[in-house]
């Protein structure tokens, strides 16, 4: 079953990318989850 590594390599590349947009918009990353907080998101 392939479906398996597919689903276990998006986590995989998500949090790749948000390290690094850590990096390069760090407020982009306090929107998503600040107003995602705020929102009831």
């Amino acid at each position: 079953m392939n479906s398996t590594t597919s689903v276990r390599a998006e986590p995989v590349e998500a949090l790749t990318f948000s390290l690094t947009q850590k990096k390069e918009r760090p407020f982009d990353r306090l929107r998503a989850n600040g107003l995602g907080v705020f929102l009831g998101d």
